[in-house]
């Protein structure tokens, strides 16, 4: 059960939120109350779609019940999202549940997502949790996700995209009629149902970033959300602890971040300060969101103007060095730092910084990020700026003429050549030594059509 105190939230071993309405779908918030999920030998988790190639669980002998699909492990295996874990020897096997203790409530001892009349939807994994949502949702067939523009409409997005599918498993878990999201405790494998913590919005580490959701669009039936808060997820005597590291409402937070070291950073739109371990980041407008941001290194840097990352020793925002490695996106914008320099480029400008004033720079049409490079749209001419193998300066090499418009496709970065009568598809990328290439995928050919109008005589 949920309880309360100032700023403090409890989610009890077994996950009960009270709600025990499984809305004639088969999800509930008790859907897996008092049981844990059973890993195995699982190094890593993921979502694979297909039907259940699991026979440890299937042998078990669960059996149905009213939360479950008909036929137990037995029935029919559905092609549907599944979690699953890999071992050292690369072997995959489904994820299952079994009943913590043993009790007479008519519930299975163990289920299998064979049984459930859902699938798997969200999966984000931390040091200490594991994060998951089941939905009884229609998925996309092709990217396996959900989303919808308010005309049905499907996307699949890209890993270079502001919206990836990373960016999707970290955000918008929730809990309603046709989704609901659980928490597994890595040390225990308990699972915990989230139905009664805020509308998920941001994930990371041990930090939720949480919007309250007051209403929903009457057209569209997208949430309507108020207060933003961010949550700090510890484990105590069975329990997960969710403390609001923000209790003053008057601060208008955005979203919080934890660094290699454990510090939090919460950017808000009110105060700069620093007090027991929380650095609060004031931005310059409540859209830029991104102006601090986490790197590849594990370390939180200050992107807006002159570069600079958080010292945990001097407690206190210092010059980047630039001989070390590293990888942020900040909105839009993809910053890399290499050969003692700053790469930064966005969609239209690509830049390279000594931190005190650029060097180089060049304002192309369009430009892509793709394996740490830019790839770049200028007048039809395509070419790529090669920092992975530069010592000293940025190497400009040609990949290709006449392209018309770029895009990124199911993780590919692909070209298109308008020709008169056909358009000619390529894939961009980059091979192992680091060079651009470019790929025909298709060529489509456009034929004339021709329309002969003869006049009608003896009218």
């Amino acid at each position: 059960m949920v309880t309360s105190a100032i700023g403090v939230y409890l989610l009890t071993s077994g996950g009960n939120t009270g709600n025990d309405d499984n809305n004639g779908n088969g999800l509930s918030s008790d859907m897996f109350k008092d049981y844990r999920a059973e890993f195995g030998d699982s190094v890593s988790l993921g979502i694979m779609n297909g039907a259940s190639s699991n026979t440890q669980a299937r042998d078990s002998g669960a059996g149905g019940s009213d939360i479950l699909g008909n036929g137990g492990p037995s029935g029919n295996q559905e092609q549907k999202n599944r979690l699953v874990g890999i071992d050292d020897e690369e072997n995959i096997s489904e994820i299952w549940f079994s009943k913590i203790g043993i009790s007479d409530d008519g519930r299975p001892n163990v289920i299998t997502q064979d049984d459930l009349k859902a699938q798997i939807d969200k999966l984000h994994i931390t040091k200490d949790f594991i994060y998951f949502s089941v939905t009884t949702r229609a998925l996309c067939s092709d990217c396996h996700m959900y989303h919808s523009d308010g005309y049905g409409n499907c996307y699949i997005y890209s890993a270079n995209s502001s919206y990836s599918r990373e960016q999707y498993d970290r955000s918008g878990y929730q809990s309603n009629a046709e989704v609901q999201s659980f928490l597994i405790d890595r040390q225990s494998k308990n699972v915990y149902s989230l139905a009664n913590m805020v509308y998920i919005y941001y994930l990371d580490e041990n930090l939720i970033t949480g919007k309250t959701i007051i209403g929903y669009h009457d057209i569209y039936g997208y949430p309507i959300f108020s207060a933003i808060s961010v949550y700090l997820l510890t484990v105590e005597d069975g329990q997960i602890k969710f403390t609001d590291m923000v209790p003053n409402k008057n601060i208008n937070v955005v979203r919080g971040l934890m660094d290699k070291n454990g510090i939090i950073f919460i950017a808000n739109d009110t105060v700069d300060a620093i007090a027991n371990g929380v650095v609060m980041c004031r931005l310059q407008s409540y859209l830029g969101n991104n102006d601090f941001t986490k790197s590849s290194d594990g370390n939180v840097y200050k992107t807006k103007g002159k570069l600079k990352v958080f010292s945990a020793e001097l407690m206190d925002w210092i010059d980047p060095d630039l001989s070390q490695h590293m990888s942020i996106r900040a909105g839009d914008e993809h910053i890399v730092t290499k050969n003692e320099k700053i790469y930064r480029f966005n969609w239209s400008s690509y830049f390279v910084w000594d931190n005190d004033r650029s060097i180089f720079s060049d304002s192309p049409q369009r430009v892509f990020f793709l394996d740490e490079n830019a790839v770049c749209l200028n007048e039809g001419s395509l070419y790529a700026y090669i920092t992975a193998s530069a010592d000293t300066d940025t190497v400009k090499v040609p990949i290709a003429e006449n392209i018309q418009r770029m895009e990124f496709k199911r993780d590919k970065l692909m070209a298109y050549k308008e020709l008169v009568d056909g358009t000619a598809t390529y894939e961009v990328y980059f091979d192992l030594t680091g060079v651009p290439q470019l790929d025909l995928v298709s060529e489509v050919i456009y034929h004339m059509n021709i329309i002969i109008i003869k006049p009608l005589f003896g009218i």
